[in-house]
């Protein structure tokens, strides 16, 4: 059996996070701070090196300006738009060679 997908998803509601576990996956490397701040809505304020901290009144203000812009409602599991590119068609799968 192969089972091709585009890494991990996501259940829930990602502005629902904890923001000291999206600030941990960024310091992990796992999140860029760029996807920490969209898709998360949490804001992050370097402190030297690879270390954050997060602005708590910052995220909770752009947590509730995303929430206002939402159109409908979201999906039990999300895939990410890697999944949908993937079920068109457009992006290559990757294999193993070795």
């Amino acid at each position: 059996m192969r089972v091709v997908t585009t890494g991990g998803g996501g259940w829930g509601d990602p502005l629902e996070r904890e923001p000291e576990l999206v600030q941990r996956d960024v310091i992990e490397g796992k999140v860029s701070s760029a996807a920490a701040r969209t898709d998360y809505g949490v804001v992050l304020q370097p402190i030297g090196g690879d270390s954050f901290t997060v602005d708590t009144k910052a995220t909770a203000a752009l947590r509730e300006n995303l929430k206002a812009q939402r159109t409908g409602t979201l999906p039990m599991i999300d895939r990410g738009d890697g999944f949908e590119k993937m079920l068109r068609g457009e992006v290559k799968p990757w294999t193993r060679t070795a």
